[in-house]
């Protein structure tokens, strides 16, 4: 008696062939877990990376969108989805007149910039001279960044020895009414479009108190509702004159 064909099982399947939804699904769990993706400069004192130890793989499963186009089109914003990029220290121009966040922000190729949902960047303020270092701030051309919803700023206020509260030029029991916030606050709103969220955080350093997080988030939050009406004027003013050039 012969015996019957068995179909070889295949180790492939035509995945475009699956409906839609499960196809969504599937990128989903490869792409949509939230993480953070770092910008960072190398740092002088880092240590040597070797291989004694297993390497930990990233959580990004971006390899799925290297298979063909149609996958890539279908599936490339989810890579992007809860995710937040987090560019590090801004740095500061040679002269130290101008903190130059649009630095960091050109390290995103502009086809990546395009999909960025949330953004985040360290903003360090040196307090012995405040004036001379925040005259000017430059956001750089966030209305490129079409895709982006939220910005989480952390200014890093950092004091030298035998400082106190003055640092912040402070007039009354507050740091809401430093004139050294308020205008730097007032030069960040007006360079960001008036759709993004901003956060506000706040880091305050000095050598006798040491660390302390969050010390005038509040006040932060206060005066950038306090000078809503201001946001995205730079950015208005830009679009202007190049419409008009």
């Amino acid at each position: 008696m012969d015996t019957p064909p068995t179909a070889l099982r295949s180790e492939f399947f035509d995945f475009l062939s699956l409906p839609l939804e499960l196809r969504n699904r599937i990128y989903s769990l490869h792409l949509s877990n939230e993480g953070v993706v770092d910008y960072l400069e190398a740092d002088d004192d880092a240590e040597e990376i070797t291989h004694d130890e297993p390497v930990i793989k990233p959580v990004l499963g971006v390899n799925i969108l290297r298979v063909c186009k149609q996958i890539y089109d279908e599936a490339v914003l989810l890579a992007y989805a809860n995710r937040r990029w987090a560019m590090g220290y801004a740095p500061i121009t040679p002269d130290r007149l101008t903190i130059d966040c649009a630095q960091r922000l050109a390290c995103i190729p502009s086809d990546t910039a395009e999909k960025v949902e949330h953004l985040g960047m360290d903003i360090e303020i040196t307090l012995n001279q405040p004036y001379s270092l925040v005259r000017s701030i430059s956001m750089g051309d966030l209305p490129k960044m079409k895709s982006l919803r939220t910005i989480e700023l952390n200014l890093v206020l950092e004091g030298g020895p035998n400082q106190s509260p003055r640092w912040l030029n402070r007039l009354n029991a507050t740091y809401r009414d430093s004139p050294l916030l308020v205008g730097l606050v007032c030069q960040i709103l007006s360079q960001i479009p008036a759709q993004i969220s901003v956060v506000w955080l706040s880091t305050m350093w000095d050598e006798e108190t040491g660390e302390i997080e969050g010390e005038v988030d509040f006040n932060l939050l206060y005066i950038a509702q306090k000078y809503s009406a201001i946001k995205g004027r730079a950015c208005m003013i830009n679009q202007t004159s190049a419409e008009s050039a």
